[in-house]
């Protein structure tokens, strides 16, 4: 809600001059603040493709294994420092953001399980992308070798 006004009365809430004035009724008083400009966000093309591709290609329930036994170790990891991973997509979207960026060639929107054999990329499991360095060495990463 716009409101423009003069001065702060109470029940007049709104954007002034950069400042956001509010009501905040726990403290029973008017507050201002700088308007914050929300952060860049690229659009979700990206997101897209690699779910598009994932849909695509029918990942195997071995490699989503792997992922998530991936996330439990890298949890266990960095379980004090705030840098949890939540599911075994994180996982997946990591590799796939670190495979387009040593890979720019390869389209996502066309990429198939045969042409990733063929080109030996270093998606085919959880362990090549942790010697690829796409991902972190963590305990018991060169067990994970199911394939995509």
């Amino acid at each position: 809600m716009k409101v423009k006004f003069n001065a702060v009365f109470p029940g007049f809430t709104g954007k002034r001059n950069g400042m956001s004035i509010y009501f905040n009724s726990h403290l029973n008083q008017f507050i201002g603040r700088r308007t914050v400009k929300p952060k860049f966000v690229p659009c979700g093309d990206f997101m897209r493709d690699v779910f598009e591709f994932r849909d695509r290609i029918e990942i195997s329930e071995g490699f989503i294994q792997d992922c998530r036994d991936y996330v439990k170790a890298y949890n266990s990891k960095h379980k004090r420092k705030n840098r949890a991973m939540n599911a075994w997509t994180n996982v997946y979207l990591k590799m796939m953001r670190a495979f387009v960026r040593d890979f720019s060639e390869a389209e996502i929107s066309s990429l198939s399980r045969v042409e990733i054999w063929e080109k030996d990329y270093p998606i085919k499991s959880v362990e090549e992308a942790v010697q690829a360095g796409y991902l972190e060495r963590v305990r018991g990463w060169d067990s994970l070798c199911e394939t995509i």
